[in-house]
């Protein structure tokens, strides 16, 4: 004879499980820091290489507004929207220093 299990425990469930608009704005905001990093990335390379390691400062505006994505994942820890307990402080310290 078979023993049937009487257990009641299930699989856990996955919190966040669909595709709503909290999740949806978290991938257009980190594709678009992952745009704008690749973009000031690639401004700094072509302009060490075409014009001299010494204008590189020129990227300098473009790299300070990408730096503003860094201010928007604290806010996004502040209010919830994403959760990053272990690298909240170091975030909300690194900008501005």
């Amino acid at each position: 004879m078979a023993m049937k299990s009487t257990s009641t425990a299930s699989a856990p469930k996955r919190s966040g499980g669909g595709f709503g608009p909290k999740k949806a704005y978290l991938v257009l905001y980190n594709a678009a820091s992952a745009i704008a990093w690749a973009t000031v990335l690639m401004r700094v390379v072509s302009t060490a290489w075409f014009r001299g390691v010494s204008t590189v400062p020129l990227v300098d505006a473009f790299a300070r507004n990408t730096q503003t994505f860094a201010f928007m994942e604290i806010l996004h820890a502040l209010t919830g929207i994403s959760y990053h307990p272990l690298s909240f402080p170091v975030q909300a310290n690194s900008p501005f220093s």
